[in-house]
């Protein structure tokens, strides 16, 4: 993968494009837009995100007026058609991270699937449960469980997930 990064004549980040290659083939070309946050800072506005198979997701972040990430909304197409929507709610830790607290993913055949996400009081992600449903109807639970990794980063411990048969 190789990013470049652009800055206005202020040195302000503007954007960035990744591009990841194999064989000398693209696998996927992502370009995302900054801005400067309250904090100034910067804070991510949008990013697009091309794959070789066509796939292209499209994702745009928002801040409440204080400048802290609110939501983002993930959308990915594929010849026109929506696959998937994924849209994500955060809340600000108490170190002043952003942590993820609920993300919804809809999937193009109306499957739905929400995850709430739990944080320790030192930030670290503790649990997340996951529920998947079509037509109103739980199609599986699952609850994973996260500990701190040695180098302070969250690491899944165990997960059980659950079908509507009882398995």
């Amino acid at each position: 993968t190789t990013e470049t990064f652009n800055y206005s004549p202020e040195g302000l980040l503007q954007n960035s494009t990744a591009v990841t290659t194999k064989a000398g083939k693209t696998i996927s070309t992502s370009v995302s837009n900054y801005t400067v946050g309250k904090d100034g800072r910067d804070q991510i506005t949008s990013r697009t995100t091309t794959l070789g198979t066509g796939e292209v997701t499209t994702e745009t972040f928002n801040y409440s007026p204080e400048g802290i990430l609110k939501d983002s909304v993930a959308v990915t197409t594929k010849g026109g058609q929506t696959i998937s929507t994924s849209t994500s709610t955060y809340s600000m830790g108490l170190d002043g991270s952003d942590q993820l607290t609920q993300r919804t993913t809809v999937l193009g055949t109306g499957e739905s699937t929400t995850e709430n996400f739990e944080y320790n009081v030192n930030g670290t992600l503790k649990t997340s449960v996951a529920s998947t449903t079509k037509a109103g109807v739980i199609g599986s639970t699952a609850v994973s469980n996260y500990a701190m990794a040695a180098d302070g980063r969250d690491q899944l411990k165990d997960r059980t997930t659950t079908l509507p048969t009882g398995e």
